[in-house]
Order: structure tokens, then sequence, then C-alpha cells
């Protein structure tokens, strides 16, 4: 407990955004911040849920509405942080870029509506939020906090780039690996610059959250728009994906959220954190020759 408790008067006037913390990992995230004694602004479509969802914080958490498909909700909450990091005598010092949403289906069928969807959520939404913050993080680390770097991490998938690519995966993969470039060119730019701010990111492999339950409604709502000769061919295929994820264990949110408290309080930032031991032997799986890959990957939509 002396650990902890000396790490919260270390961080008592540092202040972490948290995007997508109504649930699963930017949730478990957002608490595993604040019992580090950050203050954290947790980023929720619908903040009149955060009082139940942070209750036990003891009010080191503020939620914050936001929606990062929508530039005119990340400006109001930029400001609103902004002021309330001026009133506390806060410094803004990281960023978990982490709001997503799943979805699966044949790239044949992946009409473009829905993979523009997925880029604003899941590509474009994080550089939004990443450019607009970025100002208020590089105000924070200068001044009575000059000692510190700040910390940018966005929460990617499985290992990376390369991470091996799923049937049925392909806009979600699309966006992760414009993610992972988006963070590398940053990281580099930043560090030409001379700033104090670190930037990678955070790799999960099966995490235990409501993000599957998503991903079931956004597949479904595809499946219903493809020709029914189509769905007779695709379906069972997708129902032997659905029987594999089912079976893996898999981590749970919390393994999670530390993961994500440890890259943003660690002395020494990482490029990668990776969260659980699937997303360590995805990495190690990405090595072999890509036909043995698909392989072993097709094995997987042969069980009937």
């Amino acid at each position: 407990m002396a650990k902890l408790r000396n790490r919260t008067q270390e961080t008592a006037s540092l202040a972490v955004v948290v995007t997508g913390a109504s649930s699963g990992i930017g949730h478990a995230g957002a608490v595993a911040l604040a019992a580090h004694g950050y203050h954290v602004f947790a980023a929720v479509r619908r903040p009149e849920e955060s009082a139940a969802l942070f209750a036990e914080s003891a009010g080191r958490i503020t939620a914050v509405r936001m929606d990062v498909t929508d530039a005119t909700s990340i400006d109001a909450a930029v400001e609103r942080i902004d002021a309330r990091l001026s009133e506390s005598n806060l410094a803004l010092v990281g960023l978990v870029s982490n709001a997503g949403a799943g979805m699966m289906g044949p790239v044949e069928f992946l009409y473009e509506d829905v993979l523009r969807s997925q880029l604003e959520t899941n590509l474009v939404g994080h550089l939004a939020v990443a450019r607009r913050f970025l100002p208020l993080i590089r105000a924070g680390v200068t001044g009575a906090n000059a000692s510190r770097r700040g910390r940018i991490y966005f929460v990617g998938t499985g290992a990376g780039v390369p991470s091996p690519v799923y049937p049925f995966l392909g806009a979600y993969m699309a966006c992760k690996w414009g993610l992972e470039a988006l963070c590398r060119s940053l990281r580099q730019e930043l560090a030409l610059r001379g700033d104090s701010i670190d930037v990678g990111m955070v790799n999960p492999g099966f995490v235990r959250t409501r993000m599957s339950e998503t991903t079931r409604s956004a597949t479904g709502s595809v499946l219903a728009r493809m020709p029914r000769s189509a769905l007779t061919a695709y379906a069972p295929l997708l129902a032997c994906f659905g029987r594999y994820s089912a079976r893996r264990r898999g981590s749970s949110a919390e393994q999670a959220g530390a993961v994500l408290a440890r890259a943003v309080s660690a002395p020494r930032a990482r490029r990668q954190y990776y969260i659980g031991t699937d997303s360590i032997a995805a990495a190690c799986f990405a090595r072999l020759p890509l036909g043995l890959q698909e392989r072993f990957i097709a094995r997987i939509y042969r069980e009937r």
C-alpha cells in the first residue's frame, strides 16, 4: 500500500483523458488510472450513466460527453476539460485513445457506408481526438511538470503490425493497421520536434468485454443486407468463427485496464504493450510465412 500511496502523491495534480470509457477496456483503464492517483477525464457518449459507472472513484473521475466521430462533440469536450484543468490546477499529461467498434463481414459485401463508419470510429476518430488534445498535453509537460513526459497511447489489436488477419475482419484490421501507421509517424514527428511526449500502442488479444455484443449487432446488420445465396454460403463460416471465439478464455477488462495504467505511469515508456498471452502468441504467429499462417487459420473455418 505504501508504494501506491507514494505514487498517488506524486501524481496528485496530473490528469489523463480516456476515450471509450463507458465499458470494457476504457472503463477499466479509467478506474485503474484513478487508483494510481491521476484525475481521469472519462470520455463517454452518455454521461448520464457515469454516476453508476464511476461511483467508487472518490471524485477522481470526471465523465465528459464525447463522440469521437463528431468533431463538434470533441471540440466541446476539449473546451470543458481545458477549463477544468485551469480551475483545478491540473496538468494534462496523457491520453488513452481507446474508443472503437467491431464488425465482421465478408469483404465481398463490405458496403461502402459500413467501411466508412468503421474508419470514422476506429481510425479517423483516434486521429481527431489526439490532434485536439496534443496542445493540452504539450502544455501539461512544461513549467512545473517539465521533468515529466507526456503519454499518448492508442488501443490497437492483437500483435499490432503485422497481426494475423482473419477472414471477415478486413475492415476492422484495416483500421487497426492504419492506426499503427499514424502512431509510428506521430511518435517520430514529436521526437524530431523535441517534444517530451511518448506515443505508443497497446494491443489487446481477446478481452471479455461488451464489445463482443456490439460486434454481433453490427455484424447482424450487414448480414441482413446480403443476398440470400451469399448468406447461405457465408453464414456457416461466420458461425465457425463464432464458436472459435466462444472457446477463447481471453483476458478480463480489469487485466487490460492494469496494462493501460502501467503504460501511462511507467517511468520509461514502451512503444508497444500487449494484453494477454494470446496477443504475445499472435506476435509469434505473425512471423510465420504468410501461406502457413493462412493454412492454420483456415482450419478454424473447417470445423463444422
